[in-house]
Parts: structure tokens; sequence; C-alpha cells
């Protein structure tokens, strides 16, 4: 992600990893941890 994001620094200002877990988390200033189940909605 952190090479990601530099690479595409203009189009791609923060990214999110979905994972199983049930809180929505700041991994680094830039990158997201977000509940899968977010997306069921």
């Amino acid at each position: 992600m952190d090479i990601f994001l530099k690479d595409f620094r203009k189009s791609a200002p923060w990214g999110m990893v979905l994972y199983r877990g049930r809180e929505l988390l700041k991994l680094k200033e830039n990158i997201f941890l977000v509940p899968f189940e977010y997306f069921l909605g």
C-alpha cells in the first residue's frame, strides 16, 4: 500500500484495507483499516 500511494499520490492520496475486524482503524497517516461489514450494507 505504501508503494502504491507513493506512485499514485495525486490520484490516490489515501488508501484503505478491508479486514474482518469490527473497528475502523487508522494504520498510518493515509492508510485506514475498514471492516468488511461496512461494505455489505
